[in-house]
């Protein structure tokens, strides 16, 4: 018998396309959602207009392939939820978005119907994180709190329910949702466990000093991009995203090796953001949902921790020869 180390969960069908749908959006949202949005207002662009034409036309391929990616992500999770033959919170949530969405590129539905659509299935599949973290549960349910506050303010009047019925959202939604996706963001060492380790630490407080001296140097242009990006319109000081940033940074690297679904899952709803952006996005929402609420080892592997070592191990035979 011989010893290799693996990650947990690794090599998973759905761990890998969680995975690859968050490389393509991380890709989208660097190329298309920010590099183009700001080229665009540097003087003498035009003189580099070759060069900034590739970088669009790369920005929207990799749009429409985390477009595509999430679709087949989404039903993937679906499938595997229907697989166990029983109606589950996850399976309930995902398949109200598809058809939702469905309805609302039909025709069949409004805009607004959909956006309440979206709201419901994120608030629903944030309870499926009570069945996994109990009472580490509360950054998720705070995030879908902060997504259904500045969704109900982006969604408007809910046109097409019917007897004319109009419902309209109260002021000050959107300050409320960025403040309960901030404390999200500093409670969510809650869903992780185990001991500090330094490169995770290292990691945050680069994230964070990063943050903090972008928003000292430039802060009107970042807070446009954290807006545009992410649904944050920037109401608090620079050390309070600085702290709340780092310290997400910190949850999702501490757990990328034990717990790959949760990182994966973080890292996704990061990049869908808050408020009702697009479908697009609201399906990276539910996917970073979907993930965080699998999250855990891998079925059949099989884990026994080094006393001397941090790393996962299993054991498996020795090749022949």
């Amino acid at each position: 018998m011989t010893t290799r180390s693996i990650p947990a969960a690794a090599g998973t069908t759905g761990l890998w396309l969680l995975r690859t749908v968050a490389v393509a959006a991380a890709a989208e949202l660097v190329v298309l959602r920010t590099m183009t949005r700001t080229a665009i207002h540097i003087p003498g662009i035009a003189r580099v207009e070759g060069p900034y034409r590739v970088v669009a036309e790369t920005g929207r391929f990799a749009y429409s392939a985390a477009v595509l990616l999430v679709a087949v992500a989404l039903g993937w999770m679906a499938w595997k939820e229907w697989e166990r033959r029983r109606l589950t919170v996850s399976l309930a949530a995902v398949v109200w978005f598809l058809a939702a969405a469905a309805a609302a590129r039909l025709g069949l539905i409004s805009d607004s119907v959909l956006d309440l659509s979206v709201i419901g299935g994120v608030l629903l599949l944030a309870t499926a994180a009570i069945g996994k973290y109990r009472a580490r549960a509360l950054p998720v349910l705070l995030f879908a709190m902060s997504f259904a506050a500045a969704g109900l303010h982006g969604a408007g009047p809910a046109a097409g329910l019917g007897s004319g019925v109009v419902l309209s959202a109260p002021d000050g939604l959107l300050p409320l949702a960025e403040a309960l996706a901030i404390v999200a963001c500093l409670a969510s060492p809650m869903l992780v466990s185990g001991r500090l380790r330094r490169a995770p630490l290292v990691a945050a407080a680069v994230v964070a000093l990063a943050t903090l001296l972008a928003l000292l140097a430039s802060p009107a242009t970042v807070k446009i991009l954290l807006l545009w990006n992410f649904g944050l319109a920037g109401y608090f000081p620079a050390l309070v995203y600085a702290g709340a940033f780092g310290t997400l940074a910190f949850t999702a690297l501490t757990s990328r090796m034990p717990d790959p679904y949760l990182a994966v899952g973080l890292a996704l709803l990061v990049l869908g953001g808050i408020s009702l952006h697009s479908s697009y996005q609201s399906g990276l929402v539910v996917l970073g949902l979907l993930a965080v609420a699998r999250s855990g080892p891998g079925p059949g592997t099989a884990f026994v921790r080094h006393p001397a070592r941090t790393a996962v191990r299993v054991s498996l035979p020795a090749s022949a020869g």
